[in-house]
């Protein structure tokens, strides 16, 4: 039908004489169209995966490194960039050879480095920290589908299934040790933003705690120079984690919420007031059931 509207608009301006030739180019316009359009999903492809390039370079760049703890601020936006924009099989293989970088790759192997010299030990523990900390970032920044997808690979019994598990614990880790406990558990809950942002990453490793093998989860870490830093990065999930943290954020919220609207108009403000109010009643009695529904369970 389209086709055939476009030979009549044609027809109309060119004349009958000519008719042979716009049928022809009617007849080409599909063709044309399926090749431009898979030259452009080409070209996206492309563009995508120099954006991939570029954000991985922000990750690994060392000098990113430099403050990890408590909040790895400058491995944030890489870390979220990259997360956000990989695949399941993408994120699946880009955390398997990064866990294998730092689990296998010894000092010793460098003949460039002074394996004896305990600043240049210290350095390349500290590069390997930096390189688990983007790991985790990434892990956390992960789209919820394509979580879902890992989900459904690591039942499966994928042949990056063991992956998969890791980049849930260190999901979890994520979100509870740097987005909770670095970071929103530092602050007062002064706006109902804090509460609900507290609330939505809990859910994430609510999500992850009531999967069947949540006892399986972890991530062994065995790489590092000093030991204690071996056992420190192991992560072995622990669910319990997830009421310990509604109940944190039950009572962060009700000692910190404060109603502030800030329009000068004295309607606006009552209507908005009660809004606030509202709005926190039902994040509060979201916040004791989910506290009720771990203590029936434990």
């Amino acid at each position: 039908m389209k086709n055939l509207l476009l030979v009549l608009t044609v027809l109309t301006a060119v004349g009958c004489g000519k008719l042979t030739r716009v049928l022809d180019a009617a007849e080409a316009i599909p063709a044309k169209m399926d090749s431009l359009n898979e030259g452009m999903g080409e070209t996206n492809d492309s563009v995508r995966l120099q954006k991939l390039g570029v954000f991985e370079a922000m990750v690994l760049n060392t000098d990113n490194y430099e403050m990890l703890a408590p909040f790895p601020a400058d491995l944030m936006t890489g870390g979220k960039f990259l997360g956000q924009a990989l695949t399941d099989e993408e994120a699946l293989q880009w955390v398997f050879k990064s866990i294998k970088k730092i689990n296998t790759y010894d000092i010793n192997s460098n003949p460039l480095l002074d394996a004896a010299d305990e600043k240049v030990q210290a350095k390349f523990d500290h590069d390997k920290l930096g390189l688990y900390m983007a790991v985790t970032i990434v892990s956390g920044y992960l789209r919820d589908s394509v979580i879902e997808q890992i989900v459904q690979r690591i039942y499966s019994s994928d042949r990056f299934s063991q992956t998969g598990l890791q980049i849930l614990a260190l999901r979890a880790k994520f979100y509870s040790d740097v987005m909770l406990g670095g970071s929103l558990f530092t602050e007062k809950f002064t706006t109902l933003g804090h509460t609900k942002e507290a609330i939505d990453y809990n859910t994430k490793i609510e999500r992850i705690a009531s999967l069947p093998y949540a006892q399986s989860i972890k991530v062994d870490i065995v790489g590092m120079i000093n030991p204690d830093l071996n056992e420190a990065m192991s992560v072995q999930f622990d669910a319990s984690i997830v009421n310990k943290n509604w109940s944190k954020i039950k009572i962060l919220a009700e000692a910190g919420f404060e109603v502030k609207p800030m329009s000068g108009n004295n309607a606006a403000d009552a209507a908005e007031a009660k809004r606030q109010k509202d709005v926190f009643a039902s994040m509060m009695t979201l916040l004791n059931q989910k506290i009720q529904q771990a203590q029936t369970l434990n």
